[in-house]
């Protein structure tokens, strides 16, 4: 069995045979410094007990206010593949709090939005590496946010 022991981004090293594989690599802080995890979106076809429908974005959430690390299901409606890019429909999405939304999608290719989905809380999806990454911009604290979505039941 290989096991595998990751770092901080800094080294990778393989326990099998004695083997070892280093590698070096720059981190630019102050590029992550901009970014806050928000949450793991993941896509599926199934109903969950509990699912909320969003009648203007043709979803039905479920598990973000009540998962501790914010992991939170997706699944679409009839019709919302006339809205979404295809790579939002079929793959898991990680989602960062971002200070400037406008200024992190220069140079990145957007596949939705920017978009207020929310009052105060600005939203785009980018492709990284042929995968869906959400970016939101919000002064919005947590219990704001779970308020307005509450009331919006």
């Amino acid at each position: 069995m290989l096991c595998y022991l990751f770092c901080f981004g800094l080294s990778l090293t393989a326990f099998s045979s004695c083997a070892t594989i280093s590698f070096n690599t720059h981190i630019n802080t102050a590029e992550l410094d901009m970014r806050e995890y928000h949450h793991l979106g993941l896509v599926t076809t199934d109903s969950m007990e509990g699912e909320k429908f969003v009648p203007d974005l043709k979803i039905y959430v479920w598990g973000y206010d009540t998962s501790e690390y914010k992991i939170e299901w997706v699944r679409f409606a009839e019709g919302a593949e006339e809205m979404y890019h295809p790579l939002m429909m079929k793959l898991p999405h990680i989602a960062f709090k971002v200070d400037n939304l406008e200024e992190e999608l220069k140079g990145k290719k957007v596949i939705w939005g920017p978009f207020e989905s929310l009052p105060g809380f600005m939203v785009a999806f980018i492709e990284e590496n042929g995968a869906p990454v959400e970016l939101i911009e919000t002064k919005l604290t947590e219990e704001e946010l779970l308020q307005i979505v509450k009331e919006r039941e």
